[in-house]
């Protein structure tokens, strides 16, 4: 079983070894996107912005959060 620390810094959820968390609270997905929280609510809503629930925990994909920002098929730089 694999366990790992999640430190948050701003709209990122890091791994403590670096790598990128693959979930997102709807905050931190809002901040990744530039909106409000309660516009991402209403795309998660509306289904618009996939999630996952989790307990009573809504987790966003950040696959989705990358995807729903890419413009005409240009991915995003890392």
């Amino acid at each position: 079983m694999v366990t790992a620390k999640l430190e948050r810094q701003g709209a990122q959820a890091t791994l403590v070894d670096g790598d990128t968390a693959l979930m997102l609270s709807v905050r931190q997905a809002a901040q990744m996107l530039g909106v409000g929280t309660t516009l991402c609510w209403e795309l998660v809503h509306a289904g618009q912005l996939p999630s996952v629930r989790l307990g009573r925990r809504v987790l966003i994909p950040r696959v989705a959060v990358e995807r729903l920002a890419q413009v005409e098929g240009t991915p995003l730089p890392r």
